[in-house]
């Protein structure tokens, strides 16, 4: 004989937190909407504007076969400093790009940075 009867339980899905996220992500995507018409108009001034552009660094280009060139113009190992003063003569940013093959001998390479630092060099960008 059963006295007590077993209740079986039921659950009820609470779709309140749901109806919650999907309200805020409509109000989030109503305000972030751009319409077509809506913002204001600049005029940015162009290039003749007086704003002076950055210095471009210097090349110098080390090939396989131990030849140079600074922006294009083939020099020899001993003419590096010579060349380099003349380009920074009227400069400010004495940063030099160093462009080298990567079979060229390590004794070259020093050589040709140490000679750039003794012709006033500042910093160096090294591409391998």
């Amino acid at each position: 004989m059963e006295l007590i009867k077993k209740r079986k339980k039921s659950y009820r899905l609470d779709i309140t937190p749901l109806i919650d996220v999907v309200f805020l992500l409509l109000i989030f995507f109503m305000l972030t909407f751009s319409v077509p018409g809506q913002g204001i108009d600049i005029h940015l001034p162009g290039e003749s504007a007086g704003v002076e552009t950055p210095e471009r660094p210097l090349t110098l280009t080390v090939n396989q076969d131990g030849s140079l060139r600074l922006e294009g113009q083939v020099l020899e190992l001993d003419g590096i400093g010579r060349e380099l003063k003349s380009k920074w003569v009227h400069g400010k940013d004495r940063s030099l790009v160093v462009d080298i093959h990567n079979q060229v001998p390590y004794d070259t390479f020093v050589r040709v940075l140490d000679l750039a630092k003794k012709a006033g060099a500042e910093s160096f960008s090294i591409i391998r």
